[in-house]
C-alpha cells in the first residue's frame, strides 16, 4: 500500500518547537464537524466506516467507528479487521484514537481479476 499519508502540523507564533501538533481538518470528516467552537457529532446513522484499497490482486481493509453513533456497531463480528476510534468526548481540544486491535494493519484478502466485456457490463 502506498504511503500517501499528509500531515498537518501546527505551531504557535511565538512558542518554542515544543508546542508543534499534529493537527486535523474536520471539514472533511465523516462523523465531526466544529461547531460553536466545540467538536460535535454528525451523521450519527451511521456505525461505522469500512476503507478498502484495491489493488490489482488484493484489497486491503480497515474501519472507523463512530465515536457517538445512534447505535453502536458489534465491531467484533469483524474479528480479523481493525477498527480505528476516536475517545469520546473529546478533552481539552484534543482528538484521541485507538486501534480496537493489537496490531492495526490492514486485513489483506488476495482475489482474482477479472475483465468483462461491453455485453456483460451493459447486462447482456
Amino acid at each position: 500500500m502506498a504511503n500517501d499519508v499528509t500531515t498537518e502540523l501546527s505551531v504557535p507564533v511565538g512558542a518554542p518547537i515544543s508546542q508543534l501538533r499534529d493537527v486535523t481538518d474536520l471539514r472533511k470528516s465523516a462523523f465531526l464537524m466544529v461547531q460553536d467552537g466545540k467538536v460535535v457529532p454528525v451523521r450519527r446513522s451511521i456505525s461505522a466506516i469500512l476503507l478498502i484499497a484495491i489493488w490489482k490482486q488484493e484489497l486491503q481493509v480497515v474501519g472507523i467507528l463512530h465515536p457517538d453513533p445512534a447505535v453502536r456497531f458489534d465491531y467484533k463480528a469483524l474479528t480479523e479487521l481493525p477498527f480505528l476510534r476516536l475517545e469520546w468526548p473529546v478533552r481539552d481540544g484534543v482528538l484521541r484514537t485507538e486501534w480496537v486491535v493489537a496490531n492495526p494493519q490492514p486485513r489483506t484478502d488476495l482475489h482474482v481479476p477479472i475483465a468483462m466485456t461491453d455485453d456483460e457490463l451493459h447486462g447482456s
